[in-house]
């Protein structure tokens, strides 16, 4: 599964952490090596078995994860940013929360004043 697929509900993409604790292993496991092997075989064949050593260490200390991102913090056109996605979630908490009060309520005035705030143009 490369690149994004979306589902119904979420978002899945494959991800590779590759940070110092993984390359530090990677160059321990480098350093140990012998390379004597390499010079016998061809070089079409020494090449095939250097990636192939270097994708089985890459597997071994940065595996590919799944990650998944529910659809609700999606960020969906590329105008939204994070920031805009924040404070719609924030305009829904206040939504719902202005709707368990009278309407002489302070959680109106609230509400009002941030919804107005937000779709300012």
């Amino acid at each position: 599964m490369n690149g994004l697929e979306h589902g119904k509900k979420v978002l899945r993409f494959t991800h590779r952490k590759v940070d110092s604790v993984a390359l530090d292993g990677i160059t321990r496991t480098l350093d140990c090596m012998s390379w004597d092997d390499l010079l016998e075989l061809g070089v079409y064949n020494a090449y095939d078995y250097f990636i192939s050593f270097i994708k089985e260490l890459l597997y071994i200390y940065a595996p590919l994860k799944e990650v998944v991102i529910p659809r609700k913090y999606a960020i969906k056109d590329q105008w939204i940013t994070r920031g805009l996605l924040k404070s719609s979630f924030t305009l829904d908490r206040l939504y719902k929360r202005k709707l368990k009060h009278p309407p002489d309520h302070e959680m109106h005035v609230r509400y009002k004043e941030y919804r107005n705030l937000f779709n300012k143009k």
